[in-house]
Protein backbone atom coordinates (compact mmCIF):
# COMPACT_ATOMS: atom_id res chain seq x y z
CA UNK A 1 0.00 0.00 0.00
CA UNK A 2 1.32 3.76 -1.09
CA UNK A 3 0.50 6.87 0.13
CA UNK A 4 -1.14 8.14 3.62
CA UNK A 5 -1.64 5.03 4.81
CA UNK A 6 2.01 3.88 4.48
CA UNK A 7 3.10 2.59 8.05
CA UNK A 8 -0.45 2.27 9.65
CA UNK A 9 -1.46 -0.69 10.84
CA UNK A 10 -5.28 0.11 10.88
CA UNK A 11 -7.30 2.66 8.42
CA UNK A 12 -10.93 3.41 10.30
CA UNK A 13 -13.59 4.59 8.58
CA UNK A 14 -16.55 6.89 9.93
CA UNK A 15 -19.84 4.81 9.70
CA UNK A 16 -21.55 5.99 12.97
CA UNK A 17 -23.56 2.62 14.32
CA UNK A 18 -22.86 0.84 11.16
CA UNK A 19 -19.12 -0.29 10.96
CA UNK A 20 -18.37 1.80 14.61
CA UNK A 21 -20.06 0.93 17.68
CA UNK A 22 -22.47 3.17 19.50
CA UNK A 23 -22.25 4.23 22.61
CA UNK A 24 -23.39 1.27 25.43
CA UNK A 25 -25.86 2.13 28.14
CA UNK A 26 -23.15 2.44 30.55
CA UNK A 27 -21.29 4.80 28.55
CA UNK A 28 -24.53 6.99 27.64
CA UNK A 29 -24.98 6.77 31.78
CA UNK A 30 -21.52 8.41 32.96
CA UNK A 31 -21.14 10.85 29.88
CA UNK A 32 -24.86 12.09 31.29
CA UNK A 33 -23.69 12.19 34.51
CA UNK A 34 -20.67 14.08 34.23
CA UNK A 35 -22.00 16.51 31.77
CA UNK A 36 -24.95 16.81 34.73
CA UNK A 37 -22.77 17.65 37.39
CA UNK A 38 -21.04 20.18 35.15
CA UNK A 39 -24.24 22.02 34.15
CA UNK A 40 -25.48 21.61 37.85
CA UNK A 41 -28.78 19.53 37.16
CA UNK A 42 -29.89 16.39 37.55
CA UNK A 43 -28.34 13.74 35.79
CA UNK A 44 -32.30 12.29 35.12
CA UNK A 45 -33.61 15.37 33.85
CA UNK A 46 -30.36 15.52 31.54
CA UNK A 47 -31.07 12.48 30.30
CA UNK A 48 -35.13 13.26 29.61
CA UNK A 49 -33.94 16.57 28.00
CA UNK A 50 -31.75 14.85 25.49
CA UNK A 51 -34.13 12.27 25.12
CA UNK A 52 -36.86 14.84 24.28
CA UNK A 53 -34.48 17.06 22.19
CA UNK A 54 -33.00 14.25 19.79
CA UNK A 55 -35.17 15.32 16.71
CA UNK A 56 -33.80 18.96 17.28
CA UNK A 57 -30.39 18.15 17.80
CA UNK A 58 -30.32 15.34 15.07
CA UNK A 59 -31.08 17.46 12.85
CA UNK A 60 -29.22 20.63 14.21
CA UNK A 61 -31.85 22.59 14.67
CA UNK A 62 -30.28 23.81 17.76
CA UNK A 63 -27.22 24.74 16.61
CA UNK A 64 -23.62 23.64 17.44
CA UNK A 65 -22.58 21.90 20.50
CA UNK A 66 -22.27 25.27 22.51
CA UNK A 67 -25.53 26.62 21.35
CA UNK A 68 -27.24 22.99 22.10
CA UNK A 69 -25.82 23.07 25.51
CA UNK A 70 -26.79 26.55 26.48
CA UNK A 71 -30.65 25.66 24.74
CA UNK A 72 -31.03 23.12 26.73
CA UNK A 73 -29.38 24.03 30.20
CA UNK A 74 -32.09 26.98 29.51
CA UNK A 75 -34.85 24.47 29.45
CA UNK A 76 -33.62 22.92 32.77
CA UNK A 77 -33.55 26.40 34.29
CA UNK A 78 -30.10 26.75 34.19
CA UNK A 79 -28.13 29.84 33.05
CA UNK A 80 -24.89 28.65 32.26
CA UNK A 81 -21.32 30.99 32.73
CA UNK A 82 -19.19 31.38 29.45
CA UNK A 83 -16.59 29.80 31.28
CA UNK A 84 -19.10 26.86 32.43
CA UNK A 85 -20.30 26.70 28.72
CA UNK A 86 -16.76 26.28 27.31
CA UNK A 87 -15.90 23.41 29.93
CA UNK A 88 -19.36 21.65 29.14
CA UNK A 89 -18.15 21.74 25.07
CA UNK A 90 -14.91 19.80 26.27
CA UNK A 91 -16.75 16.59 27.08
CA UNK A 92 -17.20 14.93 23.86
CA UNK A 93 -16.13 11.23 25.18
CA UNK A 94 -13.06 9.96 23.11
CA UNK A 95 -14.26 6.20 24.51
CA UNK A 96 -14.84 5.68 21.13
CA UNK A 97 -11.63 5.81 19.11
CA UNK A 98 -9.96 4.04 22.19
CA UNK A 99 -12.09 1.20 21.85
CA UNK A 100 -11.78 1.25 18.16
CA UNK A 101 -7.85 1.60 18.39
CA UNK A 102 -8.31 -1.90 21.19
CA UNK A 103 -10.63 -4.00 19.26
CA UNK A 104 -8.20 -3.69 16.37
CA UNK A 105 -5.37 -4.61 18.79
CA UNK A 106 -3.36 -1.22 17.05
CA UNK A 107 -1.91 1.92 19.10
CA UNK A 108 -3.95 4.56 18.07
CA UNK A 109 -0.73 5.92 16.98
CA UNK A 110 -0.77 3.59 14.29
CA UNK A 111 -4.35 4.09 13.23
CA UNK A 112 -5.77 6.58 9.80
CA UNK A 113 -9.05 7.93 10.53
CA UNK A 114 -10.83 8.94 7.64
CA UNK A 115 -14.45 11.00 7.91
CA UNK A 116 -16.54 13.55 7.13
CA UNK A 117 -15.92 15.58 10.01
CA UNK A 118 -19.28 15.50 11.63
CA UNK A 119 -19.77 15.65 15.07
CA UNK A 120 -15.93 16.92 15.56
CA UNK A 121 -14.83 13.33 14.71
CA UNK A 122 -11.58 14.48 13.43
CA UNK A 123 -10.52 16.26 16.48
CA UNK A 124 -11.91 13.55 18.89
CA UNK A 125 -9.89 10.92 16.91
CA UNK A 126 -6.72 13.17 16.86
CA UNK A 127 -7.18 13.59 20.43
CA UNK A 128 -6.63 10.39 21.12
CA UNK A 129 -3.38 9.92 18.99
CA UNK A 130 -5.18 8.86 15.54
CA UNK A 131 -3.65 10.66 11.88
CA UNK A 132 -6.84 11.71 10.76
CA UNK A 133 -7.99 13.29 7.14
CA UNK A 134 -11.34 14.71 5.57
CA UNK A 135 -12.71 13.20 3.06
CA UNK A 136 -14.74 16.39 1.28
CA UNK A 137 -15.75 15.04 -1.77
CA UNK A 138 -17.27 17.40 -4.67
CA UNK A 139 -20.35 17.75 -2.25
CA UNK A 140 -19.21 17.92 0.68
CA UNK A 141 -20.56 21.36 1.58
CA UNK A 142 -23.79 20.41 0.88
CA UNK A 143 -23.86 17.41 3.78
CA UNK A 144 -26.18 18.35 6.60
CA UNK A 145 -23.41 16.73 9.22
CA UNK A 146 -24.06 17.74 12.87
CA UNK A 147 -20.96 19.68 13.82
CA UNK A 148 -19.44 19.28 11.02
CA UNK A 149 -15.41 20.26 11.03
CA UNK A 150 -15.24 23.04 8.20
CA UNK A 151 -12.73 24.53 9.86
CA UNK A 152 -10.06 21.65 9.67
CA UNK A 153 -6.63 22.37 9.36
CA UNK A 154 -5.55 19.04 8.81
CA UNK A 155 -4.98 16.45 5.62
CA UNK A 156 -8.10 16.11 3.14
CA UNK A 157 -8.98 14.29 0.52
CA UNK A 158 -11.22 14.49 -2.16
CA UNK A 159 -11.85 10.52 -2.65
CA UNK A 160 -10.65 7.90 -1.21
CA UNK A 161 -8.65 6.57 -3.85
CA UNK A 162 -6.30 9.67 -2.68
CA UNK A 163 -5.69 7.01 0.49
CA UNK A 164 -3.50 5.11 -1.87
CA UNK A 165 -1.36 8.26 -3.53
Amino acid sequence: MTGMADGRAAVVFDFYGTLTPVNSAGAWIDHTSRLAALLGVEPEALARALDESYPERATGALGDVRQTLRTLATRLGVQLTEDRLDEACQLPDPHLFRAVAERLAVDPAACLYVGDGGGRELTGSTAVGMHAVLLAGPDWHDHRAYDQERDWGGPRISSLEELLR
